[in-house]
């Protein structure tokens, strides 16, 4: 992390954390001050006094640029700064997003030469919460996991008319309340040529088998073990809803 600025609406308090009386300034002062305080953000769109802002330095978690602390009223965002240039043009497809299976991208903000994404904060990612050894997911986890997955492919392919594209552990997301988020929905937004919902579906079942680690089960005789290995040879081309309405109780037995 580069830099770390705080500032105050001058209606809030007296004196910022630096000791400077904003009160007794002069418009020109204050003027100065916003125009140092945009560059000290290196080209972020806008300037919010009442948050916090920290720049990422040359590691970028992924991919973000940035984030944004602020009160209870405003929670923590992450910012993903995007070249105009390498997406010619299709930032115009973006939008913002609303469910609860989502890394919802909250806020786009558009300069001459970038598009910057601010989403939700995250959890850990399938891939992180994968490497720690001593975690293993149960059958009825990945089939809630799943599940959730499918809810906010169902948003993505019939809200948004897209498909995601790039869906698998590293792109989805457990919170500390274990809701299950789909992630970089910006990018799949900016997606280049036709894309394929089918693709979508064969990343959950892609995403189940890592998972499962269904080679290495020893109880392949049992109903769940079953119901688990037939749901990851599904094939790809039906329709989400059809994998819900036919995955009532997965994998138990």
């Amino acid at each position: 992390m580069d830099d770390i600025l705080s500032e105050k609406l001058p209606s809030d308090v007296e004196k910022n954390n630096a000791g400077i009386d904003v009160q007794s300034q002069t418009p020109d002062e204050v003027s100065f001050r916003e125009q140092a305080l945009s560059h000290v953000l290196d080209g972020f769109p806008y300037s919010r006094m009442d948050r916090i802002f920290v720049k990422f330095g040359n590691v970028r978690p992924r991919g973000y640029d940035g984030m944004e602390v602020g009160n209870l009223s405003h929670p923590v965002t992450f910012v993903k700064k995007v070249n105009l240039a390498a997406v010619n043009g299709r930032h115009e497809a973006l939008k913002k997003t609303y469910h609860q299976n989502l890394v919802n991208l909250t806020g786009i903000s558009i300069t001459d030469d970038a598009a910057y994404l601010i989403y939700e904060r995250t959890g850990l990612s399938l891939a992180e919460i994968k490497k720690y050894g001593r975690l293993t997911f149960d059958r009825i986890a990945v089939a809630t996991i799943c599940r959730e997955i499918i809810h906010g492919l169902i948003y993505i392919h019939d809200i948004l008319r897209i498909s995601h594209g790039e869906l698998n552990c590293d792109n989805v997301f457990v919170n500390e309340d274990g809701e299950v988020h789909i992630g970089n929905i910006g990018d799949s937004m900016m997606k280049e040529g036709k894309q394929n919902g089918s693709d979508d579906l064969q990343g959950v079942y892609d995403i189940a088998l890592s998972l499962l680690n269904l080679k290495a089960d020893s109880d392949k005789t049992s109903m769940s073990f079953y119901l688990a290995d037939h749901f990851t040879k599904l094939p790809s081309n039906i329709q989400l809803q059809d994998v819900l309405k036919a995955w009532k109780i997965p994998f138990v037995g």
